[in-house]
This record gives C-alpha cells, sequence and structure tokens, in this order.
C-alpha cells in the first residue's frame, strides 16, 4: 500500500483576503418590461437599456472571478437588477463595487447613465484555500530528475563522461490517452551531452520515465509526457492574466523539499533581460510576471497558481537581494506566452 506523503511543507498565513478578477460581460438593453439571462464564466451576453437623457444604450460588465452559472436581471428606465449571487471557491461573496480598489459599493437603486464595470469583492478563507491546494492541486507537481552524459565504448565496457545533473519542477496540465502532459522549462532538460535519463516522481513519489515532447528557449518552457499510474490532478490554464496585488501559490521542489507551496501576492511585469551566459537555454525576452511567492533552486519550471487554482504560469528565475542574499521576488512566464508554446508545439489547443 503506498502512504501518501506530505504535501504541504510551506508555513501558510490563515485568514481572509479580498480579490477579484475574471470578466463577464452585460449589457443592460431597452426591453419591456424585464429581461433574465443565464450568465457563464467567460461568455458574453448583450442587453441594453434606453438612457432618458442621451438615449444612449451602456454596458454593464461583472468582473467576477466564479467560473459558476448565475442570472443577471435588467429593467427599463437605466435600472439594473443586482443578479444573482455568484459563487467562488474558498470564498465568500461580499457585493459588487463600481472601483478596483473595491472601497465604493454599487447601490443597483440608481439609475445607470454611463457604461459601468462593477467588481466583485470577495472574502477569501485561506484556511479553506490551502487545505485546497494541499490535498487536490499539489498533485498536479511533479519532481525532476536528469542525469546528462557522454560515454565511451559499448556496454559494461563503457566509459562515462562529463557527467551532470540537473532537478527541477514540473506541473501537469494535460491528459491523453495513458499520458499525462506536463510543463517544465527548458533549461531544466536542457543538455549539451549526447545521453539523458529522465525520470520523475509524482506527489506519491512513485517514479516515472518521461519523454521530452517538445521545448524552446525562447520561452524557457518544454512539454514532457508520462505514462498514467496513479491519478494525479491536472490543472486549468488560466483564461485571464494576473492583476496585480493578486493572491498567488507556487508550487514546486526548492532545494530539493518535494511537494511545496508557497503563497505570495503578484507584483505586476516587466520585460526580462536574459543573461548572455544562459541564452542558449533561456533567452526569454518578453514581459513576465513577478511576484513574492518564494521559490529556490530547484523551483524551476514549478507552477505559479492563483485563487481560483488555476495556471497562471511556469516559474523560471528569481531575483536576490545582493547586499542580504535573500530572494526579492520570482519570475514566472504568463498564461498567455505558456498557452502561445503549447499550441505552437502541440497538435491539440490550450
Amino acid at each position: 500500500m503506498r502512504h501518501k506523503r506530505k504535501l504541504l511543507t510551506a508555513i501558510l498565513a490563515l485568514g481572509f483576503l479580498s480579490l477579484t478578477s475574471c470578466n463577464i460581460n452585460l449589457l443592460a438593453k431597452e426591453e419591456n418590461p424585464v429581461v433574465t439571462t443565464s450568465i457563464i464564466e467567460n461568455t458574453t451576453a448583450d442587453y441594453t437599456i434606453p438612457n432618458p437623457e442621451t438615449k444612449g444604450d451602456y454596458k454593464v460588465s461583472y468582473v467576477c472571478n466564479n467560473g459558476y452559472t448565475y442570472t443577471s436581471i435588467t429593467t427599463a428606465q437605466n435600472k439594473i437588477l443586482e443578479p444573482d449571487t455568484p459563487t467562488k471557491t474558498c470564498a465568500t461573496f461580499k457585493g459588487w463595487y463600481i472601483d478596483k480598489e473595491l472601497t465604493n459599493l454599487f447601490d443597483f437603486s440608481k439609475a445607470v447613465h454611463e457604461d459601468t464595470i462593477l467588481y466583485a469583492k470577495w472574502d477569501i478563507d485561506l484556511v479553506s484555500l490551502v487545505n485546497q491546494v494541499s490535498t487536490d492541486t499539489i498533485k498536479a507537481n511533479v519532481r525532476i530528475f536528469i542525469t546528462n552524459y557522454d560515454k565511451t565504448g559499448y556496454g559494461p565496457m563503457a566509459t562515462i563522461r562529463n557527467a551532470s545533473t540537473a532537478l527541477g519542477s514540473g506541473v501537469i496540465f494535460y491528459e491523453y490517452g495513458a499520458y499525462y502532459y506536463a510543463l517544465t522549462n527548458n533549461h531544466v532538460v536542457y543538455t549539451t551531452t549526447t545521453y539523458q535519463d529522465l525520470t520523475l516522481e509524482d506527489a506519491y513519489e512513485e517514479k516515472y520515465e518521461f519523454d521530452i515532447v517538445a521545448k524552446d528557449s525562447q520561452y524557457d518552457l518544454s512539454i514532457i509526457r508520462f505514462r498514467k499510474s496513479n491519478e494525479l490532478t491536472v490543472l486549468n490554464l488560466a483564461k485571464y492574466g494576473l492583476e496585480k496585488n493578486e493572491l498567488v501559490f507556487a508550487m514546486g521542489e526548492p532545494n530539493g523539499l518535494s511537494n511545496t507551496v508557497s503563497m505570495g501576492y503578484s507584483l505586476g511585469s516587466k520585460v526580462f533581460t536574459p543573461d548572455e551566459a544562459t541564452i542558449a537555454m533561456s533567452n526569454v525576452t518578453f514581459s513576465v510576471y513577478m511576484s513574492s511567492a518564494p521559490i529556490d533552486s530547484g523551483s524551476s519550471g514549478g507552477a505559479l497558481i492563483d485563487s481560483n487554482l488555476n495556471l497562471v504560469g511556469i516559474n523560471f528565475a528569481s531575483a536576490i537581494d545582493q547586499e542580504t542574499n535573500q530572494f526579492k521576488y520570482s519570475y514566472t512566464i504568463p498564461e498567455n506566452r505558456v498557452r502561445e508554446f503549447i499550441n505552437s508545439h502541440l497538435s491539440f489547443d490550450i
């Protein structure tokens, strides 16, 4: 019988936070007397309402980050009734706000006279969220071991030369037939030697051999695949980018510590400048995410996930304070570049 190992080793703060993201659009529409529609995440239903002052039609967008079907009701006279309460995993809905800072609660009794964006406010239950990450999401994490070498001669008389080992992280993003597909960094699987021994461990410490399906230094990404054995988690690639100050989790194998999760916040984006000495394996020159979720050597190729437990990027580098030699922030290949890489190298789209 397999014994499930401890899946969460990072210390995570417990408490409640308010966050938003994701987009659902509605248009209030001149209808008589009431229009009702069901709204599904990432779909757009258009309704308009007449403006008695300018006779214009105005768009009401609900930024809600929910992923469940809910209903919105609109009325004439420039007013829109409050939609049914949206839902989100491990969070409590606190109302619709007219500003991203979530300081001004929208008054649904007032008329709409301009295009309006409403933002959902959530109280995130970190106790429940951490439990979800540690018991289910972490099962998408894999630990990668690679031995690179050259050899001369054959059989038992062969001489091994230029041997080196690499340890990295990966995350399962797709399954098809008898295989799981995982993402990692190109610089994790990169080699200048002739031979490689490629193995990985899943979250239960079961070992597998894997194949390299695709790799590209311009993205510093690689796709690997391995045969199914245990039932593992497959993460969904996020459909929207990170907003600054969103809660994030980094999964990986820092310093060889298996199934480690750290927590932090997105810090925005910046155009990355690669090191000239490493461009053969990592030549990222586009805008990447920064976050405060700690990573370390061995975290390369690990997942960055949002509070919806979607994959928002692949960690590939970190910044270190030169005076203290302490972690400052991590760099992450964003979900749009990950999707671009996958779709350009595989026969299916993500």
